[in-house]
């Protein structure tokens, strides 16, 4: 995933040891454009996606772009529901 795009395409596989590289490149960027994660691809998560685009959700959030969710996948919704920030992603 190239996070200096506008356009962040997710693996299929979306859990701690594939996530956890995307939080340093993360620190090493500015999110002051409008971004969209794409989640087509996605197969299998784990609570370490959810921290991960909450962590983009926070960093964005002094600036006025709009973060574009496409394809969320249902086992994400069951997290976000799970820990209570659902309506962040609706």
């Amino acid at each position: 995933m190239d996070l200096n795009s506008k356009n962040w395409i997710f693996d299929e596989s979306c859990t701690f040891d594939e996530v956890t590289k995307y939080f340093h490149q993360l620190e090493l960027i500015k999110l002051t454009e409008s971004i969209t994660l794409d989640f087509t691809k996605v197969k299998q998560i784990d609570t370490s996606l959810l921290s991960f685009v909450l962590e983009i959700k926070r960093k964005s959030s002094p600036f006025p772009k709009p973060i574009n969710f496409i394809n969320l996948p249902k086992s994400f919704h069951t997290l976000a529901k799970l820990y209570g920030v659902e309506s962040l992603f609706k």
